[in-house]
């Protein structure tokens, strides 16, 4: 990593001058707030005074270059420009890159064009209760035409900020050399020299980019012998080295590292500890997450490098020197001010798939990030120079009660579409990166567990949506069908959240917040084949046979109103309307398709337990025969289905709802057909 020179003040271009601040812009006044000092002040506007959001100072700064070789940047670097080349070493960081890889695919050898400009963040500094300089931003821009990334068409914006100012395997670190040990020998010691069973401390880490993991030190069936022998500590990447002395510093002589503790080239042994991720790191006294891009990362001395830029008062000719700019953090899109959520939200880490479950099975975490090291339990947040908050983070076992619905409700609410949003290296393991919870809630609700649903909640865990705006998912119903026939590798069916990103719920808040009557019309079987031995893990293929109302339709024979990206209101032939959610973010239905009814709330009935709710059978025999009641207050809801290249099977494409009040309801059955349908 090249050294900044942080001793003198960096030479600026003509170009980059504008990055020393100018505290007579933007009306900048002193003011003073003691007997004996001045401070800058600013007339800011009311809503940064309100604390909604920090003040920007837009400079005078724009930059077209190109990756990889950011000929600009490198030009004026060339020139002597200190900033230019502090900048060009940010954009070709590890940080930076991982970020973009997250998102561009096969660019080959085709440049990507970029955007370059820079702002100053000015606001109450969070840890210091003051007013100051807060950050420099570097905002990225790139346009879609210049690459291609995963279920997004959309242009792309990034941030850079810059400060101112039991059976399982452990490994051993209570001697000098690491050495991996089985759980069960470190139990067995303990009660034989009747002594407690010692804590250990469990790691969660991004692994990197490929070539980083590649590097890793990992056990495999080769070296586990060797391994239980003794770790050379200088084998370990930083970021393991850095948990290793920090678990020593807090006298915990073991640890669970995944890399290590995992045999990475045996699959059953992979299959099986996958599954029980979650005991792993429920039982771990403390979890340390590094919030770094790469494992070869060390978070306590984290590669930061820093310039030191110029300033001269315009406003007291006295005040002279130099600040300090500090490598912070980089997102897609807007970075939150608050350090805490900077930190852990901006970071790869939360983005990381299996990160997900490791963070809220977790007792409490130390959390290392590039402004603090951050501490979070249940109960308490605080970082160092910091009074303890009440930010709340999602905490499972510590945080839900057992009750069923509201296990039901963590899971359909929260725990799917933040789920949804997460990234991974390889896409089949979105089943696997969450068994350990899933296995965890199977146990306290005892029911089963169906590709990412429950099967007692199946009928509202069926009724998530598909989050499609303006550059984002399938731009075609035909490109959606082209997913849904890829089965190498499979991930999930077409009707579970599971294989999908940006998943919406607010179909299924909305039947679950409401007071009306909520009842089944459909009787659902689900079939699943599980790949490997893992029952929350891989699964090979899945299918629900589903009795229901059903009501078959081709484009031809509707009247369709789109009032926005991925939503679509129909008039069916019998004057009936019904709002559907699609799949694809076109604004027509172009094709045969076929709803399937699967439950309705009745408005006017408030009173009914679910044990009082009229049975499947006799709706559907009722169907059969025409009598159903047909109640004014009743909206129907259910899936929108395409038929699937199989004989008799459908893919789910979205969802639909039907409301009484608004020409539709329950009046839809008077059109439609009891049907056995196959989803898959």
């Amino acid at each position: 990593m090249p050294l900044f020179n942080t001793r003198q003040p960096a030479s600026l271009c003509e170009r980059c001058k504008v990055v020393a601040f100018d505290d007579a812009e933007f009306e900048g006044f002193k003011r003073v707030k003691t007997k004996d000092r001045d401070f800058l002040g600013y007339d800011l506007p009311e809503k940064q005074q309100e604390g909604d959001e920090e003040f920007e100072f837009r400079l005078d700064f724009d930059l077209e270059d190109t990756f990889p070789h950011l000929p600009q940047l490198t030009q004026g670097a060339t020139n002597g420009c200190g900033f230019c080349g502090y900048l060009k070493h940010l954009l070709l960081s590890d940080d930076v890159q991982c970020r973009l890889g997250d998102l561009i695919v096969d660019r080959g050898d085709r440049e990507l064009s970029v955007s370059i400009f820079l702002f100053y963040r000015w606001g109450t500094w969070l840890f210091f209760d003051s007013d100051g300089l807060d950050s420099l931003v570097v905002g990225l821009y790139m346009n879609a035409r210049d690459f291609q990334t995963i279920d997004n068409n959309g242009d792309l914006e990034m941030e850079i900020i810059l400060s101112v100012g039991s059976d399982q395997t452990l490994v051993d670190i209570a001697g000098p050399i690491p050495r991996l040990v089985y759980g069960a020998r470190i139990i067995a010691d303990a009660e034989r020299n009747g002594r407690e069973i010692p804590k250990y401390a469990a790691l969660s880490y991004c692994w990197g980019l490929e070539s980083h993991a590649r590097d890793q030190l990992k056990t495999t069936t080769a070296s586990e012998e060797r391994m239980r022998l003794g770790i050379p500590i200088e084998c370990l990447t930083g970021t393991i080295r850095d948990a290793v002395q920090v678990a020593r510093a807090f006298q915990i002589p073991f640890l669970w590292v995944d890399s290590l503790c995992i045999i990475q080239d045996d699959i059953a042994d992979w299959e099986r500890e996958a599954s029980r991720m979650g005991i792993v790191y429920s039982n771990a006294f403390v979890t340390f997450c590094s919030l770094g891009s790469s494992c070869h990362t060390s978070f306590l001395q984290p590669p930061s490098p820093t310039i030191l830029i110029p300033f001269q008062s315009y406003l007291n000719d006295k005040v002279k020197g130099a600040y300090v700019l500090r490598y912070s953090t980089c997102a897609i899109g807007k970075v939150n001010a608050n350090h805490i959520l900077t930190d852990v939200s901006s970071s790869r880490w939360l983005q990381r798939g299996w990160a997900h479950q490791e963070y809220v099975m977790s007792a409490r975490l130390v959390i290392f990030g590039p402004h603090f090291v951050h501490f979070l339990c249940p109960s308490i947040t605080a970082a160092e120079n910091e009074k303890p908050a009440s930010v709340q983070w999602q905490f499972l076992l510590r945080g839900v009660a057992t009750d069923p619905e509201e296990l039901y409700n963590e899971w359909g609410k929260s725990i799917a579409p933040i789920y949804s949003d997460r990234q991974f290296t390889k896409p089949e393991d979105a089943l696997p990166a969450i068994s350990g919870l899933a296995r965890y809630f199977s146990t306290v609700l005892a029911d089963e567990y169906i590709a990412g649903l429950w099967k007692r909640d199946m009928l509202r865990g069926l009724i998530w949506s598909y989050c499609t705006y303006p550059g984002t998912g399938f731009p075609h119903i035909n490109d959606l069908l082209k997913r849904l026939s890829q089965r190498n590798p499979y991930i999930a069916p077409s009707w579970s959240w599971m294989g999908r990103r940006n998943v919406d719920m607010d179909l299924y808040r909305n039947v679950q917040d409401t007071r009306g009557d909520f009842q089944s019309l459909c009787d659902i079987e689900a079939t699943v084949d599980v790949h490997g031995q893992n029952p929350f893990g891989r699964i090979s293929y899945a299918q629900l046979r589903v009795t229901a109302p059903t009501y078959t339709f081709s484009d031809t024979k509707i009247s369709q109103n789109a009032p926005g990206i991925g939503y679509v209101e129909i008039s069916l032939p019998e004057g009936i309307v019904v709002f559907c959610n699609t799949d694809w973010a076109s604004r027509r239905l172009e094709g045969q398709f076929k709803l399937i009814v699967t439950g309705s709330v009745d408005w006017e009935n408030t009173t009914k337990s679910r044990a009082q709710r009229k049975a499947v059978g006799s709706v559907l025999g009722s169907l059969r025969e025409g009598e159903f009641s047909k109640k004014a207050s009743i909206d129907v809801y259910g899936l929108l289905l395409h038929v699937a290249p199989q004989d008799g099977r459908f893919y789910r494409v979205g969802v639909f709802n039907s409301y009484s009040q608004k020409g539709g309801g329950i009046q839809l059955l008077d059109s439609c057909e009891a049907e056995t349908v196959h989803i898959i």
